[in-house]
């Protein structure tokens, strides 16, 4: 696992095999909870851990 240290209003991209691109921005932080905003293709499924895992069963 890629462990990164991000500030509120910074961003990682993730850049796929066929250039698709994915922005993770951390949108703020406020004791321990982080808002994360995903900019993704409309195409793109995105689920928090525990809605996927419980669909998925």
């Amino acid at each position: 696992m890629l462990v990164l240290t991000r500030n509120a209003g910074e961003s990682i991209i993730i850049i796929l095999p066929d250039t698709q691109t994915i922005e993770i921005r951390v949108n703020t932080v406020s004791g321990k909870q982080v808002k994360l905003g995903v900019i993704a293709p409309k195409d793109f499924k995105i689920y928090r851990r525990e809605a996927y895992d419980a669909s998925s069963n």
